[in-house]
């Protein structure tokens, strides 16, 4: 019998001490796309969030409200647990998470210029499509 396997793209990094991993679908576009969406509205938000000119208690509870949402995010995302693994017990700060999304960049990017070439090889002109 014949058989395939096909590269599905799913990076595991280990992300803490305790050995546990997080998985990312890298073939996946939706999750790509995720993911970028979710790191440029954290830079926004957090400097909206650090323009305003309020008093510090309406602050913290813009800032808190944030960051559960972003937290949330990130789990839909990545998966389930993925802040409590990455950060432990603690409600993560914006900076938190932007140094994790900036820690998973370099991967993305891999793959995803990985991606570029090999669709290269497989152009028009290379397969002699008009």
């Amino acid at each position: 019998m014949d058989s395939i396997r096909i590269n599905n793209g799913v990076k595991v990094i280990e992300v803490n001490d305790a050995g546990d991993t997080i998985r990312l679908p890298l073939s996946d576009d939706s999750f790509v796309k995720g993911f970028y969406g979710l790191l440029n509205d954290i830079k926004t938000r957090a400097e909206a969030i650090s323009a305003k000119k309020a008093d510090i208690a309406e602050t913290i509870d813009d800032v808190v409200k944030f960051d559960e949402e972003v937290r949330d995010k990130t789990d839909a995302l990545i998966g389930e647990d993925t802040c409590k693994k990455v950060f432990g017990d603690v409600l993560p700060s914006s900076d938190m998470f932007i140094e994790l999304f900036t820690k998973l960049l370099p991967f993305i990017e891999e793959h995803t210029n990985k991606r570029v070439a090999n669709m290269n090889k497989y152009s028009a002109e290379r397969v002699g499509s008009v």
